[in-house]
């Protein structure tokens, strides 16, 4: 985070964080970069205290604050789910012009998110992966920044019962969303329902493209359709990376309270998207290095942020959250996406070299 950056967030939340007391209270300054030293390097909170000489108690105190009041600042800005179409549309000409994917809206993930064993919760938080966690799904846009998070379902949750119970999946079937039915798929005259992107984890469904099983792949239109997709969705992975690599308090169990844990992750995610949003000319937090590349030929060169995250670290991916077999709507859907990359309009030209 720059020095304009943290001047600014600091305005932003000095109205939010400002006492009245007999005692002088900490400055705002100094209780958000407390709070911001905590996130980043993940240091434990006594640790914190006696680098900045306050009282771990203090400590304890000032980080859910902080983090409830970037969430409340900066959330209806920079994470603010679209409300009208032409946002939407927006998104997905983004991803079509960076990502080739048409009608694309995100790319969706979830993660179980290690935490240490709240008190008296039995096994409410400890999933079948064998550790106590949260669950935090999130869908991204083609520029690294989240759109929507939903934090706060028990990791010993189903992992289908964990996206059924979200309510991006409820607007999307209950079509509450300003999103236009359906637009021309580029340089056709077709038009095709807008659709999330995910992994074979997730259901397919019309609002929500998947790859085919690639144990039962039957041509290379198929190959080259999960080529495709997995090129556009790769962006939430790259954003999880890099919010695990960049807030390293990410990178071990969280020993805090349950609500404090909730108000980290949602500060964390506000935060990503801030310093992103506000620093695009110049961003060292999302520099080449540190995000997945493509060379000439689309071979893809690994990011920085893979090299910094343990095998066994804080985020692991949620297990099957669908059905393989999706609608007769939603398997045409994919069909005619599938023929259209390998058309004349659609193709790109490394997509065969990939596949083959």
């Amino acid at each position: 985070m720059s020095v304009e950056q943290f001047d600014n967030l600091n305005r932003l939340l000095k109205p939010k964080l400002k006492k009245r007391s007999r005692r002088e209270p900490l400055p705002t300054e100094i209780r958000i970069a407390v709070t911001l030293s905590f996130l980043a390097h993940g240091d434990k909170v006594t640790t914190t205290s006696l680098f900045y000489r306050i009282g771990r108690s203090t400590v304890y105190s000032i980080i859910p604050e902080v983090c409830n009041g970037i969430w409340e600042v900066l959330q209806p800005t920079y994470l603010r789910c679209p409300q009208e179409a032409h946002e939407w549309l927006k998104i997905a000409n983004e991803y079509n012009n960076k990502w080739n994917f048409p009608n694309c809206l995100g790319a969706i993930d979830g993660k179980h998110c290690r935490i240490q064993a709240p008190p008296n919760s039995g096994s409410a938080f400890h999933n079948y992966k064998g550790y106590f966690s949260l669950v935090l799904m999130a869908i991204v846009d083609a520029c690294y920044r989240f759109i929507w998070v939903d934090i706060g379902n028990y990791g010993s949750l189903n992992d289908a019962g964990i996206w059924s119970n979200t309510t991006i999946k409820q607007a999307f079937e209950s079509n509450t969303l300003s999103v236009l039915a359906a637009y021309p798929v580029p340089n056709t005259n077709y038009p095709l329902p807008f659709s999330l992107v995910g992994d074979e984890g997730f259901p397919l469904k019309t609002y929500l493209m998947r790859p085919y099983a690639k144990r039962n792949l039957q041509n290379n239109e198929q190959k080259i359709f999960n080529y495709r997709l997995s090129r556009a969705r790769r962006i939430v992975e790259n954003a999880f990376g890099i919010l695990v690599a960049r807030w390293r308090i990410l990178q071990k169990p969280i020993a805090q309270k349950l609500s404090t844990v909730e108000k980290i992750l949602q500060a964390i995610t506000c935060l990503h998207n801030y310093i992103i949003s506000t620093n695009l000319n110049d961003n060292n937090y999302l520099h080449d290095e540190m995000i997945d590349k493509e060379g000439v030929d689309g071979e893809i060169i690994p990011g920085n942020w893979r090299n910094e995250i343990r095998e066994n670290g804080f985020i692991n991916p949620l297990g099957r959250v669908g059905a393989n077999i999706g609608t007769a709507a939603a398997m045409r859907q994919r069909d005619i996406l599938a023929q259209y990359f390998v058309s004349a309009e659609g193709s790109i030209p490394w997509q065969w070299q990939r596949i083959l």
